[in-house]
């Protein structure tokens, strides 16, 4: 694929190549600076490798918390406005409802959701903080029945932080690192990126998750260390091994 747009550090390249072609679960974070207008930021790097992964037709969902896009917040709040007192707190609901609807149309067509009163579980789910813990537990229902192969890509997860929302995204977290971790039956793969430190990533087990950081200082301190990203392929057919 043409990456020809998006620069990298030659870190995160590789890291990101090993990442996509391991044929084991593992979780990535590719911590960025924080620096408006700088074209190595790992959101980027996150859309860069979303665009790869749909073109190739691997399974994947995707979030972005994105809080400077105005029509983003105006239909995040038609969404979530009732129940929700904040931003941070609406994003965190809109994460794990969208980890659920993309989940969803992931599923393996033989799977259907009956029993277990599907229904009026999802019914209870209001938009609200409150019930979040019941779509907690649909996600990890859904994780269960994923398809062989799954890549998740979250970006961003540092703008909730030190707020309402920041344990719900904690717990989607934590549940991600058990799922990948006890994953037997399929190849679970998580990618984060950050723009800086992340204190929800940084209480993961070190164990599970693989850290790079970028170098400090912008794009022209950094001559010699940036490449396009370009021609990243992931080996669908190495993830599948044992």
């Amino acid at each position: 694929m043409d990456f020809s747009i998006a620069l990298a550090e030659l870190d995160f390249i590789d890291a990101i190549r090993d990442w996509g072609r391991s044929p084991h679960s593992q979780a990535l974070w590719l911590q960025g600076n924080y620096q408006e207008n700088y074209s190595a930021n790992a959101n980027t790097i996150a859309a860069k490798v979303i665009t790869t992964v749909r073109d190739m037709a691997i399974p994947f969902l995707g979030f972005f918390f994105i809080r400077d896009d105005d029509d983003y917040q105006e239909d995040l709040q038609r969404r979530t406005s009732s129940p929700c007192k904040g931003q941070e707190e609406a994003m965190a609901v809109d994460f794990i409802y969208s980890l659920i609807r993309q989940l969803i149309n992931q599923l393996p067509c033989k799977v259907k959701l009956s029993g277990k009163n599907w229904r009026k579980r999802f019914k209870i789910l209001d938009g609200s903080l409150q019930t979040c813990k019941v779509a907690l537990r649909i996600l990890e229902e859904l994780l269960d029945h994923a398809p062989a192969t799954l890549l998740i890509i979250i970006d961003g997860v540092e703008q909730v932080e030190r707020s309402e929302g920041e344990a719900l995204v904690a717990e989607v977290l934590q549940l991600l690192q058990r799922i990948t971790t006890d994953s037997n039956e399929r190849v679970i793969k998580v990618l984060y990126t950050t723009a800086g430190p992340s204190d929800a990533l940084e209480d993961l087990d070190e164990d599970f998750l693989e850290i790079v950081e970028a170098s400090e200082g912008r794009p022209k301190h950094m001559k010699g260390r940036l490449e396009i990203l370009e021609e990243l392929h992931f080996d669908s057919d190495s993830m599948e091994e044992d």
